[in-house]
């Protein structure tokens, strides 16, 4: 199974936390990654106020976060053969999400456009993530580049600003994001803050910060059609 080959080593040895025996291999990972699926969960509720046209976005957009979620667990508990393809898979399909959700917006004559890149895109991820687990953080950021990329364009061609939660939802998931990642990178194996066998496992911390990350990503996406912006992470305007 192509999939079992993990270039790095064995499975979750770069995260830091020790890997022990059983269900939960790495246990704080393993439970932390559990954050996707309650930010999936936030943003089906939240999505009740979208429009309709953003709102099967916004479920699409949750039900591949809790894939993400579940992908982790796998990763960071039992830890099958096939653990990578699903931890990391779900990722590149949530910025697929974003890329389809930016080209329909572009108006009804596109979703013909959009329904064969979208699964074209899906196609091609799912075969090179199977046969070629080296090249999936590659293939990973080129769909995310061209899903924000195209996101940046849709907001230039309506010749209006983003709401201010708009921006401030944006503004929240980068921020989020970059410290998430700078606090994984100091506690990834190896690095000056592991610590194998504590309870604060910094990896675990990437999983929650980055989870409500993307729940503020979901608003910043798909926000702009909400009835009632008080209801969202980062509040209404006070201006």
């Amino acid at each position: 199974m192509p999939t079992a080959v993990i270039l790095a080593g064995r499975i979750g040895e770069s995260d830091c936390e020790a890997i022990g025996d059983g269900l939960l291999a790495q246990p704080v990972n393993a439970l932390t990654s559990l954050a996707y699926v309650a930010v999936a969960v936030w943003v089906v509720v939240w999505s009740r106020r979208l429009d309709p046209s953003e709102r099967r976005y916004a479920a699409a957009y949750a039900a591949v976060l809790a894939a993400i979620g579940l992908g982790s667990v796998a990763f960071h508990g039992p830890m099958p053969s096939w653990a990578k393809f699903v931890h990391d898979l779900p990722i590149a399909l949530l910025f697929v999400v974003v890329l389809a959700q930016a080209l329909a917006a572009a108006g009804p004559g596109r979703r013909g456009v959009t329904a064969v890149v979208v699964a074209g895109t899906v196609v091609a991820l799912t075969a090179g993530f199977w046969f070629l687990p080296g090249v999936t953080i590659g293939l990973s950021g080129v769909v995310a580049v061209a899903a924000l990329g195209a996101e940046t364009r849709r907001w230039v061609a309506r010749r209006t600003p983003p709401p201010p939660e708009t921006l401030r939802a944006y503004a929240g998931a980068v921020g989020l994001f970059l410290v998430a990642a700078g606090l994984n990178a100091l506690g990834r194996t190896g690095g000056p803050l592991c610590d194998p066998e504590t309870l604060l496992q910094l990896h675990g911390l990437w999983h929650v910060l980055g989870a409500v990350a993307f729940g503020l990503l979901a608003q910043g996406l798909f926000g702009a059609s909400a009835e009632d912006p008080a209801d969202s992470m980062v509040g209404p305007s006070r201006s």
